[in-house]
């Protein structure tokens, strides 16, 4: 940046600002009329125009400014050009200073907040504004300001008037936008933060509203009233909810805050609409790892088919089929470690990893018995119960798909199909547990009398333990879930 000014409350700049407002002042006294709401003086009949577009801006947003004070705006003819020129909030460096000369617009603009000048360069970005220079000067009392001065050049006559029609509008987003990015520190990272305030600007919502209504102290009821044991001291929402699902929801607050404040709607009602948007979001989070289990679930199921068709012969490949199977089984582990760093965030949803590394017990034992039958081909009779043990353990991962899909459609209020459904798939893997058990018995009895040779019987037995480890996994993992659901979810 250029540094212009000196120090103390002599500068240069400071001078012509006072001057500015000072010379607004007495315009405004000395206005002649008022056109749109803007104050004008010694107009000629050219100007009106312009100055008629940049007020439709302004008159078109100004609501969104609600009970802050700003934007006023004067306007008049300077020798050869029309001079506009608008306070947008109640700070001494935050103006707005606008020259058209023939169909040059050109835009001086003072702020104390180097982050705001970018905001409000950001939002002109669309518009072509080439910025000639950026400048710093300080304050009466010491306090730096910043000054940005850019021009547009528009094609024609409309052009120039839809340039103004939409400066105008977007000064309202520049009122309070400081405080309003301070205030959004406990609940976003920097990026979100100016993410959100230029979504509120670009769909015309606006970050009034937000503090109108208390800011963060309207989120941080919310949260009192909604998240339980789930924030402690310091924790920020993004670090709870996830990136991305604490912006939509400060979209939300945002919003409702505008829209409430708009429609005369009640503090108290606007106030229970976040509430329970919040809440949502935090009951997602226990949908989001249920799905994590669904995902998780495919892959045993997945394994449980891949050393069926292996034991009936299917011609896939001994080889291509363990390394399959070998990379279901880490796909699956990778689902285990993602949910341990979610229940590292939130250490109430410890449920889920405890049934999701249940479940990977049996993922672990079904990629041990596809190692297994990859070393040598079994056959005779013992393969025949074998097969029966292979053909209850994929029923078993399917029962299990069942239940971690219906337990995702069980809220509060369960709805009774579903819940009849989630119960019957439970069952159904408890009987099937038992069925395992029974079928490894019987496998283990048919190895010693039929097996030609220690190695054969060796696989035999050991590629059925596997089976019934996995079986024993897969019904430990559906208590834990069955509990979970009727003690936390439907009584919860």
């Amino acid at each position: 940046m250029m540094h212009v000014g000196h120090e103390g409350p002599d500068s240069l700049h400071r001078l012509v600002m006072d001057l500015h407002k000072r010379l607004n002042a007495m315009q405004a006294e000395m206005a002649e009329e008022v056109l749109d709401g803007a104050a004008v003086y010694n107009l000629g009949a050219s100007d009106r125009p312009f100055v008629s577009a940049f007020m439709r801006g302004i008159n078109r947003t100004v609501k969104l400014k609600f009970n802050h004070p700003g934007l006023a705006t004067t306007a008049t003819r300077a020798g050869d050009q029309l001079v506009i020129q608008n306070d947008i909030g109640t700070t001494d460096a935050h103006v707005i200073v606008i020259r058209v000369h023939d169909l040059t617009v050109s835009v001086t603009y003072t702020d104390v907040h180097p982050e705001r000048l970018a905001f409000f360069e950001s939002m002109l970005k669309p518009q072509g504004v080439i910025w000639e220079k950026e400048s710093t000067g300080v304050l009466a009392l010491g306090a730096p300001f910043y000054v940005a001065t850019g021009h547009v050049e528009p094609e024609n006559v409309d052009a120039c008037l839809g340039y103004l029609e939409f400066l105008g509008s977007r000064l309202v987003f520049l009122i309070d936008w400081n405080h309003a990015r301070k205030q959004l520190r406990g609940f976003l990272r920097t990026p979100d933060r100016l993410a959100l305030l230029t979504w509120a600007a670009e769909t015309d919502t606006g970050h009034r509203a937000f503090l109108e209504l208390g800011g963060a102290r309207l989120v941080n009821q919310a949260i009192e009233a909604t998240a339980g044991s789930s924030m402690h001291f310091g924790d920020r929402l993004c670090d709870r909810l996830g990136d991305a699902e604490a912006l939509k929801f400060l979209r939300f607050v945002f919003q409702a805050a505008t829209e409430g404040l708009l429609s005369s709607q009640s503090e108290a009602l606007i106030h229970d609409r976040i509430q329970v948007t919040l809440a949502t979001h935090f009951s997602n989070e226990d949908r989001q790892l249920l799905r994590l289990a669904a995902d998780h679930a495919g892959l045993v199921f997945e394994l449980a088919i891949s050393v069926r068709d292996g034991l009936q012969g299917e011609p896939d490949g001994a080889g291509k089929r363990a390394r399959r199977a070998r990379r279901f089984e880490r796909d699956a582990d990778h689902l285990v470690m993602e949910t341990r760093e979610a229940v590292g965030l939130r250490p109430d949803y410890a449920i889920f990893l405890q049934l999701l590394e249940a479940a990977d017990d049996a993922a672990d034992a079904l990629e041990d018995a596809a190692f297994l039958l990859d070393l040598d081909a079994l056959e005779g009779k013992p393969l025949e119960a074998l097969l029966t043990l292979a053909d209850l353990l994929a029923e078993a991962s399917q029962e299990w798909i069942k239940a971690v899909e219906h337990s995702t459609q069980i809220g509060v209020v369960a709805n009774v199909l579903e819940t009849e459904d989630f119960l019957a798939a439970i069952d159904r893997l408890s009987v099937l547990e038992r069925k395992a058990d029974d079928s490894e018995r019987a496998l283990t009895v048919s190895a010693i009398k039929y097996a030609k040779n220690f190695r054969e019987l060796h696989l035999f037995t050991a590629i059925g333990g596997k089976l019934e480890a996995a079986a024993d996994a897969l019904k430990h993992a559906s208590l834990l879930l069955r509990d979970h659901m009727l003690e936390d979810v439907i009584d919860g």
